[in-house]
């Protein structure tokens, strides 16, 4: 409605790629969304990560002076991101506090989508 505020956050977002590839995700949330996504799009453009793996990686989030960060990061990164955030929660697996991307990417003439099992997605190939 208008002159209303949402009732949740929402990042739609679409990444046109250089190998034309297109990817369309979003999450619904809070505003862990903006790390959730961002996150993505770092696994994708700048990893070159396959759709699925770029969704599912751990991913971390820093805010009000606290480092939350999943499980699955190398132990070295770690230990350099502990010394310096010396406030952190470490999650033992993937979690929903993360955010949820749901993608789906076209690609020569193909679909594939995947839904962020931290917030229960799936996908199927039709």
């Amino acid at each position: 409605q208008e002159n209303q505020r949402m009732t949740s956050m929402m990042a739609p977002s679409v990444l046109n790629q250089t190998d034309g590839r297109i990817v369309a995700l979003g999450s619904g949330g809070s505003n862990r969304i903006r790390t959730a996504i961002l996150q993505t799009f770092i696994n994708l453009i700048d990893f070159g990560l396959p759709l699925e793996e770029a969704v599912c990686r751990p991913r971390i989030h820093f805010e009000n002076d606290l480092l939350n960060i999943e499980n699955g990061f190398n132990d070295r990164v770690l230990a350099s991101l502990f010394e310096q955030y010396p406030s952190h929660k470490r999650w033992d697996a993937l979690n929903l506090f993360f955010g949820g991307v749901h993608a789906v990417q076209y690609h020569a003439g193909c679909f594939d989508g995947i839904g962020d099992p931290r917030r229960g997605g799936a996908s199927q190939q039709v």
